[in-house]
């Protein structure tokens, strides 16, 4: 793979959350090959973004040394925690990355952003109906409408993009960073292991 140069002007905001009932534990926090999962996705955006910030409730996360911006609007799900990292980012384009999707790559996150309106959502989408709101690019003018529907108690995220006319970007397997687990998400413990075979296999697309 080529080396990816950094993208200006952007800011990386991972969603660490907090404590999984299915896992049982903070996910961020959980293990994967010795590191916790958030770390994976500092590894990743830290390749293409100038700025990080974790959006998360503990303060455990400030060990990895960047912002860690707690929930404005708590108990909402990751909605809250999007726009709790767009109110503490000071760039107009946001790449948002959940801490469970450890298989996504700099190559990926790069063509979300290659693909996006800086004044719109760009988000993927695969399997020709899946859409991936938790690795996406969201401008800050995101937080009107955000804040909007959180009042309103509205909190799924597919519903919001329907809102926002959130652009769409299709990955397939024509593309060369291309493999089918790029959006395997961790939600319990016995996909850990899961997780270390795949990440084994496919190690040369991140």
């Amino acid at each position: 793979m080529h080396e990816m140069a950094r993208i200006s002007k952007l800011t990386g905001i991972i969603l660490a959350g907090g404590k999984s009932t299915r896992m049982g534990k903070d996910k961020g926090m959980a293990l994967l090959n010795g590191k916790p999962l958030v770390a994976y996705a500092i590894e990743t955006l830290k390749a293409i973004c100038d700025n990080i910030i974790i959006s998360a409730n503990s303060s455990d996360y400030k060990q990895f040394g960047y912002p860690v911006q707690a929930d404005l609007f708590p108990n909402c799900g990751p909605i809250g925690g999007i726009y709790s990292g767009l109110m503490c980012s000071k760039t107009d384009r946001n790449l948002v990355l959940s801490c469970d999707i450890p298989l996504v790559s700099k190559e990926l996150l790069t063509y979300i952003i290659d693909h996006s309106d800086k004044n719109k959502i760009c988000v993927p989408v695969h399997d020709k109906e899946y859409l991936e709101p938790l690795c996406a690019c969201y401008p800050k003018t995101s937080i009107a409408l955000l804040k909007k529907l959180i009042k309103q108690q509205k909190y799924k995220l597919n519903g919001f993009l329907n809102v926002a006319s959130a652009e769409r970007v299709l990955i397939h397997p024509g593309l060369p960073f291309y493999h089918p687990y790029l959006f395997f998400n961790l939600n319990q413990n016995h996909q850990l292991e899961e997780a270390k075979v795949l990440l084994n296999k496919y190690k040369n697309y991140r």
